[in-house]
């Protein structure tokens, strides 16, 4: 194949990954396919077969052929820069399948594959998507030693994925039983926000701050951080959290008005609990939920 050829093929390649990044999966797969036509070998058509496959992932379309050959790409580890893309995209695949276990597997395999292949720059993502899998999977210990890690090897001037390393960071030692620690980091994060302007990306790390405060014996902290997470969100999931945590808090402080009240929006989400807010009262439920969930 002439150089004419091979520059067709990395012209649509490229094309395929700026519609990818533009979030054009439908226009990714057109440009994929023309390249896939135009490949000069072999390693180059299962590597714009791993480039489809995320596409197709992202559409829904898992049982398309470039999804299903993912898996045996990484049982192959005939090359390395290919095993670490397409395992990073199984798991992604299996994270919001919420196979979490598996997930954490292909992130561990995509992180070992991009080390051996020298790609920093895939290294990097495969280490925070390992990060938040293992925190999801409640391994905070080693979820912590990953976002400090991340956080070292981050720009000062990246300031969106700095406040989202400080926010996790500080969430995974207060839940791993470090809430000194955790609390000043989710403070640092809020900080961060605030002086940028973005103060939206902070609910999580108010809520967060509630449950910190409440675990180191201070639940008048924790109401007030507490309600502000309640007030900076509409996601069902943080305001689940925060009713569950400012009952806590106000059951501590003996205002048992204010906690009947939270209670009683947490139970709204499960009518299909009856006893659910005498369970609320009888059990501190804070060791065994994940609050990511």
């Amino acid at each position: 194949m002439g150089r004419s050829e091979v520059n067709r093929f990395e012209e649509h390649r490229s094309e395929g990954l700026a519609r990818q990044r533009a979030n054009e999966h439908d226009a990714a797969l057109a440009a994929f396919d023309l390249a896939h036509r135009q490949a000069p070998d072999e390693s180059s058509k299962t590597l714009v077969s791993i480039n489809k496959a995320f596409s197709l992932i992202q559409l829904g379309e898992i049982g398309a052929p470039e999804v299903k050959a993912l898996p045996s790409i990484v049982l192959r580890r005939q090359n390395d820069e290919h095993v670490a893309q397409a395992a990073y995209w199984l798991a992604l695949r299996f994270r919001t399948e919420g196979n979490i276990e598996r997930a954490r597997s292909y992130a561990a395999i995509a992180l070992e594959s991009s080390a051996v292949a020298g790609r920093e720059d895939w290294r990097v993502p495969a280490l925070n998507e390992l990060a938040n899998l293992e925190m999801l999977d409640s391994e905070f210990e080693a979820a912590s030693a990953h976002y400090r890690e991340l956080l070292a090897i981050t720009p000062e001037e990246n300031l969106f994925q700095r406040y989202f390393l400080l926010q996790n960071l500080g969430y995974t030692e207060i839940v791993g039983g470090n809430p000194k620690a955790g609390i000043p980091l989710l403070h640092e994060a809020i900080a961060l926000a605030r002086g940028e302007e973005a103060e939206g990306w902070v609910a999580e790390s108010y809520v967060d701050l509630c449950l910190g405060y409440l675990d180191i014996g201070e639940p008048a902290t924790a109401v007030r951080w507490g309600m502000l997470g309640l007030e900076s969100t509409s996601e069902d999931r943080l305001l689940r959290n925060a009713h569950y945590l400012l009952g806590e808090a106000n059951v501590h402080l003996g205002n048992y008005e204010k906690a009947e009240e939270h209670f009683d929006h947490l139970c709204s989400w499960y009518p299909e609990f009856p006893q659910l807010k005498n369970l609320l009262y009888a059990l501190d439920l804070r060791k065994v939920i994940n609050w990511k969930l």
